[in-house]
């Protein structure tokens, strides 16, 4: 790969590929018996919910990061109007799975609602991971990309805490494209931009806890989709193998639940530093979308 960029955008979808098999998985002992830990692409046709994939494919989470990325290369940037409007075509016809958030944002803008304000309450994390194209575009620019980053994310999730969230991974992850280690980097976006919140909470909680087995102790956060469960989750799995891409995503999806939207950041994050090590190839060459990401790459 050309930049540490192009890394940051195929760890992320990767992240969230690698996810599709054992999506929602409640038990990490379940996956690790079945599978062992997850290091490759699984078929999910016995899924509940995603059956209907391949391997090697994106979750429905992928599925809306491919869609801002493509926003964003027709726009030559971030428009929040015209990626909303690809965003709601795009659900027209989809054969995938509808979470909560989806529908109640689609039954809201179907009620007549602005699509500003047409976003659901809910409080899952997926809504701020989508951000890695962002990311890409943005990264010098870090006013604009925390408020494109938040932006986007209202679109589909009007909760605070995950708004805040993507503009605290977006800057976080810009810090690690301009050299700073990532645990470096999430312990000053914490210090310099989110002091005294909620967020910096787990961001000390997660980094105190980064000898901890990362399995052992998402179980403890909590693996749901919502927001408090999942932050510090990431920040413990990045925290402890932020020297480590490939063990970071093999561990935050063997420890199951909502594992795709933890590993799509924690992909973003790690696959930003030079120091996290290569991609596998494997994963590369097995990601269902690749000629696709590297056209849009090209046009962004």
């Amino acid at each position: 790969m050309k930049e540490l960029k192009d890394k940051m955008i195929y760890a992320s979808f990767i992240g969230d590929a690698l996810s599709l098999g054992v999506h929602w998985i409640y038990s990490g002992k379940e996956i690790v018996k079945s599978h062992g830990k997850i290091t490759d692409y699984i078929d999910p046709s016995g899924s509940k919910y995603h059956s209907n994939k391949k391997k090697g494919e994106q979750t429905h989470y992928g599925d809306q990061m491919m869609i801002l990325m493509e926003s964003i290369a027709d726009e030559k940037g971030f428009d929040s109007k015209k990626f909303s409007e690809k965003w709601q075509d795009f659900f027209k016809d989809y054969k995938g799975y509808f979470d909560g958030a989806t529908k109640t944002t689609l039954d809201n803008l179907k009620k007549g609602e602005l699509f500003l304000n047409a976003g659901s309450t809910s409080s899952d994390l997926a809504g701020a991971a989508r951000i890695a194209p962002l990311v890409y575009r943005y990264f010098e620019d870090e006013e604009l990309l925390l408020r494109y980053a938040k932006e986007q994310t209202a679109l589909t999730h009007k909760d605070p805490q995950v708004v805040e969230s993507a503009g605290f991974f977006a800057a976080a992850t810009a810090l690690v494209l301009k050299g700073e280690d990532p645990v470096e980097a999430l312990e000053k976006t914490s210090r310099d931009r989110f002091s005294g919140s909620v967020l910096a909470k787990w961001v000390e909680k997660g980094i105190k806890e980064a000898s901890r087995d990362s399995m052992e102790a998402l179980e403890e956060y909590g693996l749901s989709c919502y927001v408090n469960n999942a932050f510090p989750g990431v920040v413990q799995v990045i925290a402890k193998y932020h020297n480590n891409l490939v063990s970071a995503l093999s561990e935050c999806i063997s420890a199951g639940g909502d594992n795709a939207a933890r590993s799509i950041v924690a992909g973003m994050l790690l696959g930003a530093s030079d120091k996290s090590g290569d991609l596998p190839e494997r994963w590369v060459k097995g990601l269902a979308n690749r000629e696709k990401i590297e056209t849009l790459i090209s046009r962004m």
